[in-house]
């Protein structure tokens, strides 16, 4: 909700910080920061998605000024998951070298993130970070990560069909999915020779 008095705009908004939004909402409305009071009531939730001000968050501020009355916009869960974008799914690959006595003693991994229409996120390399800082006491290991664009949303695992489902991406980011699918080798007792990289726009190994 949002209204204008004396030049000033009032926003009642939601967000996951008092502050951080700021300079965003800002540039959406077009106005100084020290012309806008927020309030936000309720802070939290959002899975990052909310730490800065979001697009759908300009419509009542300059939809009152346009009309010079409050407005307050109300919409639906459902029609909430239509407005914004999930965070985007992570795919890997990873080749395991191995000693003659079963211990791992190399790792190639290679990750994807589903960037959807937007220019990415940082989750893509934070991923290839965890899988390699993970695994340091391996003797080789080469983490490799980057974002794919295209024209369709981009969505992440949720653990239901509805959009009431809880997003399976660990706080505050999903660097760790990239090391789920190797935490059963972590007892290798190894000093590390380890290499990260990451890239936008690289080929397909």
């Amino acid at each position: 909700m949002a209204y204008w008095e004396n030049g000033r705009c009032h926003v009642f908004g939601s967000g996951q910080s008092q502050s951080f939004n700021m300079p965003v909402l800002a540039r959406l409305i077009d106005e100084p920061v020290e012309n806008i009071h927020y309030v936000g009531e309720f802070c939290g939730g959002g899975f990052g998605s909310k730490g800065r001000s979001y697009p759908v968050m300009a419509i009542p501020p300059l939809m009152s000024k346009k009309i010079n009355r409050p407005v307050m916009m109300r919409i639906s869960r459902e029609e909430e998951y239509y407005l914004g974008i999930a965070r985007g799914g992570l795919q890997g690959r990873a080749r395991l070298g191995f000693r003659e006595d079963g211990r791992i003693i190399a790792a190639d991994i290679y990750l994807v993130q589903d960037a959807g229409p937007t220019p990415g996120f940082w989750d893509y390399r934070a991923a290839a970070e965890y899988a390699a800082v993970t695994y340091t006491r391996w003797p080789c290991v080469c983490a490799a990560s980057r974002f794919t664009q295209h024209d369709t949303a981009r969505t992440a695992a949720w653990s239901g069909a509805k959009p009431d489902g809880q997003c399976h991406g660990a706080p505050p980011r999903q660097g760790p999915q990239g090391v789920w699918a190797l935490t059963g080798c972590r007892s290798v007792r190894s000093m590390p020779r380890f290499m990260t990289r990451s890239w936008k726009n690289a080929a397909f190994p």
